[in-house]
């Protein structure tokens, strides 16, 4: 936490508990200082989620940026034609294979954000 200002930390609780400057891990990978209670460490980082694969079909267009239909639908063998536009799921905005018959995108292939 080098060169960073020293924040000033009160009590908390009621003033049952004093807190102190104690230079911490924060969510971007570096240090930051942070009010922690005496005798306690510092919060852990929120863990970074892993980045969405697409868990379906491989090669052409699968899993890939869309706008449209249209975009999927390039080169030869087209296994992922359709533009998954369904706010709220994983992989929104890219090339997919179309659900089944009856089905649709929020099946066990595309589970919601949460």
């Amino acid at each position: 936490c080098g060169g960073q200002r020293m924040p000033q930390c009160g009590s908390g609780q009621g003033g049952t508990r004093q807190m102190m400057p104690m230079c911490c891990p924060n969510d971007s990978g570096s240090f930051e200082y942070d009010c922690v209670y005496l005798g306690e460490d510092c919060p852990s980082p929120t863990p970074v989620p892993a980045p969405w694969e697409y868990p379906g079909g491989q090669g052409g267009q699968c899993g890939l940026g869309c706008g449209d239909d249209d975009d999927c639908w390039t080169g030869g063998l087209v296994t992922c034609g359709t533009c998954n536009k369904l706010h709220g799921t994983e992989g929104y905005d890219t090339c997919i294979n179309p659900p089944a018959p009856g089905g649709d995108l929020e099946d066990e292939e595309f589970g919601t954000k949460e």
